[in-house]
């Protein structure tokens, strides 16, 4: 399974600009101004060029919206974070659960004398990260047999789904069940499609980067029915 999943930098980096036009974040001539200064080049534009800068001034003036649950104000903390941790990801629980010391002592982990302060990320780990390109990964697990979910919630500014759905098609395995709503309690809860192979793939709407956070009721439905092989058709 794979939710909301970084799977090629070029694809799902590209497509947070189209995803934040289609939204309504910005409007035809501001996304074109910024294609014209990137030549379409979003997600690695120069750190020196007008496509950098360009991409930069649309960040702040969508910055009200959390990139990680675009229809959602950020969450703002006191406490000091790491540089890269995710600006709206609230861990106030997990930030005092961790760093309890029974919990711990419970886990096996070092000791708060030894590490004082737990955190979902961490600045100590230093490697050099290349592109990445997932996609053929996919592929072999598909080859090897393996039923593959891959979902996205359909306000997630990081990673959209229309990138995704974009390399999902084009991996080019013929469609099984078309594209189609899949319902919880008589509500719509998103979108699903299957391919020949065994790949599914899936949208929960209004959820963001964290699906299971943010429609903890729908990420578990989807999960236990597709893991079940019933997810496709649905009328729940």
């Amino acid at each position: 399974m794979s939710g909301n999943g970084v799977t090629d930098d070029e694809i799902d980096g590209n497509a947070q600009m189209e995803y934040a036009l289609n939204l309504g974040l910005i409007d035809p001539p501001t996304y074109q101004a910024a294609w014209d200064a990137c030549d379409g080049v979003f997600w690695n534009a120069s750190r020196q060029g007008s496509g950098r800068g360009r991409r930069s001034s649309l960040e702040m003036d969508v910055g009200l919206l959390s990139h990680m649950h675009s229809a959602q104000r950020w969450f703002q903390t006191a406490a000091p974070m790491l540089k890269h941790t995710v600006p709206c990801g609230d861990r106030r629980i997990s930030l005092d659960w961790m760093n309890r010391g029974d919990v711990r002592e419970a886990i096996h982990a070092a000791p708060l004398r030894t590490v004082p302060s737990w955190q979902p990320c961490s600045d100590v780990l230093h490697y050099t990260v290349g592109k990445v390109a997932m996609r053929e990964v996919h592929r072999e697990l598909l080859q090897r047999g393996l039923r593959v979910l891959v979902y996205s919630g359909d306000h997630d500014f990081v990673i959209p789904y229309i990138g995704t759905r974009s390399w999902v098609y084009g991996l080019g395995l013929p469609v099984d069940q078309p594209y189609a709503a899949w319902m919880v309690e008589g509500q719509v809860a998103g979108f699903v499609a299957t391919f020949e192979g065994g790949l599914t793939f899936a949208t929960v709407k209004g959820a963001g980067h964290m699906v299971p956070q943010t429609n903890p009721r729908e990420a578990l439905d989807l999960i236990s029915r597709f893991l079940n092989k019933e997810l496709y058709p649905s009328r729940k």
